[in-house]
C-alpha cells in the first residue's frame, strides 16, 4: 500500500469513537484472523489432495502455530510409510514452514545411509540435504520467486497468499505434481520395503 493510501486508511480507522472502536476490536483478534486465514488455507489443501486421490491429514495446532505441527497428503495404495509432509518443528522468526518427504510412522526404522546412497540421485529439494529422515532433502517454503517468505505463516504477505489461493496453487502445481510424477512415493517405498 502506497504512502497516500496508507495515511488514509489510518484517517478513516482513527476518525471517530465508531471506527477506533472498530479498528481496536480488530487489532485483539488478529490472531484468531491469522487462525481463520489459515483453515481457509487447509481447506484448499484439502481439496488439492482429494484432485489428487491422495489422503489428506493435519495436525489441528498447525492453525494456531503451537508446537510441532504437520500437513500430510499421502495414499496407502501408493505407500503406507512415505508422506508429502508441509509443516514445521516449531515456528518463530528463524524457523518455519518447509516441505519434503518423511514418514508417517515415526517409530518405523528410517532408511538407512546404505538405502539412502541406493536412492538415483534426485536433487527435489535444495535446503535440506538427504538424510535417512528426509530421503529427497527438505525445503523451506520460500514463494514462486526462491526468495519469497511463505515460511512464515505469521507474515502479511504469506497471509494474503494463503487467503487468496496463491500459495495452495504453488503447492499443487511445484511440490505434489511434480512428486506424483516423478513417482518419488513409490521409489521411497519400494527402497524401503527391501
Amino acid at each position: 500500500m502506497d504512502t497516500d493510501n496508507l495515511n488514509k486508511l489510518i484517517e478513516v480507522t482513527t476518525s471517530n469513537n465508531h471506527t477506533i472502536e472498530a479498528t481496536l476490536t480488530i487489532l485483539e483478534n488478529q490472531g484468531e484472523i491469522k487462525k481463520r486465514i489459515r483453515q481457509k488455507f487447509i481447506e484448499q489443501l484439502r481439496e488439492i489432495a482429494e484432485r489428487h486421490s491422495l489422503t489428506f491429514e493435519y495436525d489441528e495446532e498447525i492453525c494456531d502455530l503451537t508446537g510441532d505441527c504437520w500437513i500430510y497428503f499421502y495414499s496407502p495404495k501408493i505407500s503406507t510409510n512415505w508422506s508429502i509432509i508441509i509443516g514445521a518443528d516449531k515456528f518463530n522468526q528463524s524457523n518455519g514452514a518447509y516441505a519434503g518427504i518423511s514418514q508417517i510412522i515415526y517409530n518405523k526404522p528410517h532408511l538407512t545411509l546404505q538405502q539412502l546412497s541406493e536412492l538415483k540421485p534426485f536433487h527435489f529439494w535444495t535446503e535440506g540435504a538427504p538424510s535417512t529422515e528426509f530421503p529427497f532433502g527438505w525445503g523451506y517454503l520460500r514463494g514462486k520467486d526462491g526468495i519469497g517468505d511463505w515460511w512464515d505463516w505469521n507474515n502479511n504477505n504469506t497471509l494474503k497468499d494463503m487467503f487468496n489461493g496463491t500459495l495452495a496453487q504453488y503447492v499443487e502445481d511445484e511440490i505434489i505434481i511434480p512428486i506424483l510424477k516423478n513417482k518419488l512415493l513409490q521409489k521411497i517405498e519400494k527402497l524401503s520395503s527391501q
